[in-house]
């Protein structure tokens, strides 16, 4: 059987706390995202694995360095550079993504399912948001931000956003 044709797309994810938006780090949130979109949307699968942002890495032209300090050393260009050469993946587009930004996606969406929880745009900037106290902290809320994105770009995909350029683009508008 022939299988129906399909795209991967790959996307860093920086996500920021828009009340330090000054400061050029990338905050708690780094992704990779890929998504494989095929002709039938119900066919359509995300995957996302977060970059701990105190990762150490190699920075391309400045040496061994946090990730986080790709972008301010060089923006969004040496960040997806950086991330490329990590995880030896192409990189096809670069999203910034604050707290406001992330909570109006999932409306744009109509809200996202995780588990037996359907969530509106601020239920689901809660889920990602919590975290200091949880049992593993840190590397539970990671885990969290990862469903919440996962979740998010299946039901762009499943939607038909992501293969509609008009649609994509008012989607990532709203991410600021």
């Amino acid at each position: 059987a022939v299988e129906p044709l399909g795209n991967r797309v790959s996307f860093v994810v920086m996500g920021t706390d828009s009340r330090h938006a000054t400061v050029q780090r990338s905050d708690d949130v780094l992704m990779l995202a890929r998504v494989d979109v095929n002709l039938d949307p119900n066919n359509t699968a995300a995957s996302v694995v977060s970059i701990p942002r105190d990762s150490w890495v190699d920075v391309p032209q400045h040496g061994p360095n946090r990730v986080s300090a790709a972008y301010g050393y060089g923006g969004a260009t040496l960040l997806v550079k950086t991330v490329e050469q990590l995880t030896k993946a192409r990189i096809d587009h670069f999203a910034i993504i604050d707290f406001a930004g992330f909570q109006d996606m999932v409306n744009a969406v109509g809200g996202i399912d995780l588990g037996a929880n359907h969530l509106d745009g601020r239920a689901a900037l809660d889920y990602v948001s919590f975290g200091s106290n949880a049992p593993a902290g840190y590397a539970d809320r990671l885990g969290r931000q990862q469903n919440a994105l996962r979740a998010l770009l299946d039901k762009a995909a499943s939607s038909g956003l992501l293969a509609d350029p008009i649609k994509l683009f008012r989607l990532l508008e709203r991410a600021r």
